[in-house]
This record gives structure tokens, sequence and C-alpha cells, in this order.
């Protein structure tokens, strides 16, 4: 069966930035309750303090961001690193097998004349 994302990702036409997030209702409810705080205290505020506040919240997305893309990478960098260690057990075993029937073919060559 062919991967139709597999080819995607290597055509680099696939992203993390691509992917619909993964929400949740939990997310839901917090995002939505943290726009309703931010507008009440949009309301509070004076035009400087509404500019400081929107810059607030624009280093906090950015931070957030940040934040995302780096265990995004870690956990890429990490399930990279188990299958290799996976697929290196497998390769070794087949090496190990190989190599033994390999010391062994000596003597059972002598063994037929």
């Amino acid at each position: 069966m062919r991967s139709v994302m597999l080819e995607q990702l290597y055509n680099g036409n696939v992203g993390p930035a691509h992917m619909p997030p993964y929400e949740t209702e939990s997310s839901k409810y917090y995002s939505e309750k943290a726009d309703r705080l931010e507008e009440q205290l949009e309301e509070l505020l004076d035009e400087q303090g509404r500019k400081l506040l929107r810059k607030m919240l624009e280093m906090k997305n950015a931070s957030s961001c940040a934040l995302t893309y780096g265990c995004f990478s870690h956990g890429f960098k990490m399930a990279t690193l188990i299958m290799a260690e996976v697929f290196m057990d497998k390769e070794s075993e087949i090496l190990d097998k190989d190599l033994y029937w390999r010391s062994r073919l000596p003597q059972l060559a002598d063994r037929e004349k």
C-alpha cells in the first residue's frame, strides 16, 4: 500500500503548519474563556493599555508557537531514534546470523569433501 502522506511529505507539500490542530473540548473551552476575558480587559483599558495587551498576547502566542514547534521537533527526533534502534537491532540480528553462517562455511565445505 502506497502512503500518500509520505509522498506529500517527501515532495515538501506537508508540514506541521498544514496539519489541522488537535482540538479537544477542554481546549475549546479555555480558548473561548480566554477570548471573553481579553474582550473584558480591552473594555477596561485605555488605548495605550490595549496596545500593551495586544503586544503581550502577541508575545505569548509566539512563545506558545515556539514551544509547540520545539515539542514537535523533540518528539520527531525521539521517534526517529526509537525507529533507528528497532531497525538497528533487527539489522544486527541479521548481521549476526549472516556472520555466524559465513564463519561456518569453511567447516561445512570441508565436511562435503
